[in-house]
C-alpha cells in the first residue's frame, strides 16, 4: 500500500516519466520490455552488496513483487526523498539509467551479465509472434509487418493544438456525456 501511496503522489507530480511491473518475469524482462517501449539503450549496474553472494540470474528473473520506475536526473533527490517518506525508501535502489544509444549493457556486481543491441533483443522478442502471425494471415503479410517492427522508432507525439485543462464544471457535473 506505502508503495502504491508513493508512485501515485510521484505520478500526480508528474515525476515519473515510465514504469513497469517486475512480477511477471522478473527485473531483466521488464527492464527490456520498458527499453523496447522505450526504444532506448539501458545502463544497469547490479550492485547492492545483499547481491553480492546471489547468481544473477536469481535477481535478474524472480518473479516477485516489485516495480521499476524511469525518471529525470534532476528529479532524483525529489523521488528518493518521497520514497522514504512513505516508508519504503529502504527497498529502493538506483540501478541505471536509459541512453540513446540503444545498446543494453546489464552489469552484475562489475560483470557484465549482458551486452547487446536493443533492436536484435526486441527482434528475438517478437519472434513467436511473427511465426504465429504467419500462420494465421497471408505469410507475406506478416513479414512486411515484421520489417516494419524491426526499424521502428519510438512514439514520437506532436500536437495539432495548445492543450488545456477540463474544466472543474465538466469534471464535477453530475450529468456527462456518455463515452465509448
Amino acid at each position: 500500500r506505502r508503495c502504491f501511496e508513493a508512485v501515485q503522489e510521484l505520478v500526480k507530480r508528474r515525476l515519473v516519466l515510465a514504469g513497469h511491473d517486475r512480477s511477471d518475469g522478473g527485473l531483466a524482462v521488464c527492464l527490456l520490455e520498458m527499453a523496447f517501449a522505450g526504444d532506448c539503450g539501458l545502463d544497469i549496474q547490479l550492485s547492492d552488496p545483499s547481491t553480492a553472494e546471489k547468481n544473477p540470474l536469481h535477481i535478474l528473473f524472480a518473479e516477485e513483487p516489485g516495480m521499476v520506475i524511469e525518471y529525470s536526473a534532476d528529479d532524483e533527490e525529489t523521488i528518493l526523498e518521497t520514497l522514504q517518506r512513505h516508508g519504503i525508501g529502504a527497498f529502493c535502489q538506483v540501478i541505471g539509467s536509459t541512453s540513446s544509444d540503444k545498446q543494453i549493457r546489464l552489469q552484475h556486481m562489475g560483470k557484465v551479465v549482458l551486452s547487446e543491441g536493443m533492436r536484435v533483443l526486441r527482434n528475438t522478442w517478437q519472434e513467436t509472434s511473427f511465426e504465429l502471425e504467419k500462420l494465421q494471415t497471408t505469410p507475406e503479410c506478416a513479414k512486411a509487418e515484421n520489417e516494419r517492427a524491426s526499424a521502428r522508432c519510438g512514439l514520437r507525439f506532436e500536437l495539432t493544438f495548445t492543450p488545456s485543462m477540463t474544466p472543474r464544471n465538466n469534471l464535477e457535473a453530475q450529468r456527462k456525456p456518455k463515452v465509448a
